[in-house]
């Protein structure tokens, strides 16, 4: 099988050598990560990706074939790879240099970010429906999302129509169908709201669910783990 790879070109770390130090080893490690890549037009693609270091300041990302569009890069916008290790999360900004083939790029490393804080439920992305209605509209619109949904046993993230505040709280409906079905009804409280090109996205925190519904979040979640090592263990063998 063959995966569409980017290069990335370090040129220094605004954090502590011990962290760069660690950074520059896991990369080494063929790591796991996530890229969100900018697009013409402002926007932006989120892919996974396995990233692997080629000496200290190179390294190098294998996607799944065909997810890049390389007609469409920017190169005047941050490119974010990030991953979790240890209990942290690091995040790394980068700038496309300029195309190598129609399987590399190279990119300019900007900054490096250590955050300690980590999630107490685990994360996937997995394509499901979503609706939302705002908790004192009784009679209000209700608004619905279908196509690509971060998901966890704590909350969610979907892009959205509606611009959310803040604070504001959501009745939500989530339907999964693969790998296994799954419908959840509980209550969100907006903890924040990004704007990823023309699409805004809003994350939500449930506020009030079922035990029984978070068990069948949490158990979903490990299904779609589970998928996605398999493929991702498939993208290691490769390199």
């Amino acid at each position: 099988m063959k995966f569409k790879s980017i290069v990335i070109y370090l040129l220094g770390v605004t954090m502590p050598a011990a962290n760069t130090a660690e950074v520059l080893y896991e990369f080494n490690d063929s790591l796991i990560a996530k890229a969100i890549i900018p697009l013409v037009k402002e926007e932006e693609l989120e892919l996974d990706c396995v990233v692997q270091s080629t000496d200290p300041s190179y390294f190098e990302a294998t996607f799944l074939p065909g997810q890049l569009p390389f007609g469409n890069l920017s190169q005047d916008r941050i490119c974010k790879i990030s991953f979790q290790r240890d209990g942290r999360f690091h995040i790394i900004n980068t700038r496309i240099v300029r195309v190598l083939s129609s399987e590399k790029m190279l990119l300019l490393f900007k900054r490096a970010k250590v955050n300690p804080a980590v999630r107490e439920y685990f994360r996937v992305d997995a394509l499901g429906k979503v609706c939302y209605q705002k908790l004192e509209d009784q009679i209000g619109e209700i608004f619905d999302y279908q196509g690509l949904i971060n998901i966890g046993g704590g909350g969610v993230r979907f892009a959205t129509r509606r611009l959310c505040r803040l604070g504001e709280k959501f009745r939500i409906g989530l339907f999964f169908n693969d790998p296994h079905p799954v419908m959840v009804e509980c209550i969100g409280e907006v903890v924040r709201a990004l704007n990823f090109g023309k699409n805004p996205y809003v994350a939500l925190k449930f506020v009030e669910i079922e035990p029984k519904d978070r068990e069948k979040l949490i158990a979903f979640c490990m299904a779609v783990q589970r998928e996605d090592l398999r493929t991702k263990i498939q993208v290691v063998n490769f390199l």
